[in-house]
């Protein structure tokens, strides 16, 4: 099945890819988030996150790139962030960003709702 916000997300999903060829790739797959086609690329590199170091894991649209400090469960909370993008098209990153700024990486309501649901812990120290 087809839904419109996978069309919507289609910048974000390209740039995900893109990012994701040029981390160095060690394996790609794919699976659905409610019926909806997504790469999960395992990456070399995510040092192009300068201001965020510690990051293990990130997503585009229907692209998740995870790297070398995958820990477990990372790959269910990056699924979390793509329903997110599926429920908001094209403005999920405004939204998230909004959210981070008020409220920081810890209270951000998205990250809440994918460390919650997906039961893995923060990256940096609480």
């Amino acid at each position: 099945m087809f839904r419109t916000s996978s069309l919507l997300n289609l910048p974000y999903s390209t740039i995900g890819f893109f990012l994701g060829i040029l981390s160095i790739p060690r394996n790609m797959s794919m699976t659905s988030v409610m019926s909806t086609p997504t790469v999960i690329m395992r990456v070399r590199t995510l040092q192009w996150m300068v201001f965020f170091p510690q990051v293990r894991g990130i997503t585009f649209g229907n692209t998740i790139l995870l790297g070398p400090l995958e820990e477990q469960n990372d790959l269910e909370h990056e699924l979390v962030h793509v329903e997110q993008f599926l429920k908001w098209p094209l403005i999920f990153p405004l939204l998230y960003w909004w959210e981070l700024l008020r409220n920081g990486y810890q209270h951000n309501k998205y990250e809440v709702d994918a460390y919650t649901r997906a039961g893995n812990r923060y990256g940096i120290d609480t």
